[in-house]
């Protein structure tokens, strides 16, 4: 993961308990990967939820 993201950039993880915080973080910068800067040029949603991904951490090795 780079070390700095574009301003607007956000991924979030699951709502869980605190023993789960570091699997939700995991998420979170899954979903971050998958944003885009919503521009012509790099077009997609700058805000992902791991919750609305479905399968896709799955197929990552990662699940939700």
């Amino acid at each position: 993961m780079p070390a700095r993201w574009p301003p607007g950039q956000v991924g979030f993880g699951s709502a869980v308990t605190v023993g789960e915080l570091p699997a939700s973080s995991r998420d979170a910068q899954l979903a971050l990967s998958l944003t885009a800067a919503g521009t012509p040029d790099d077009p997609g949603p700058s805000v992902v939820r791991a919750d609305d991904l479905g399968a896709l951490p799955l197929w990552s090795g990662r699940p939700c």
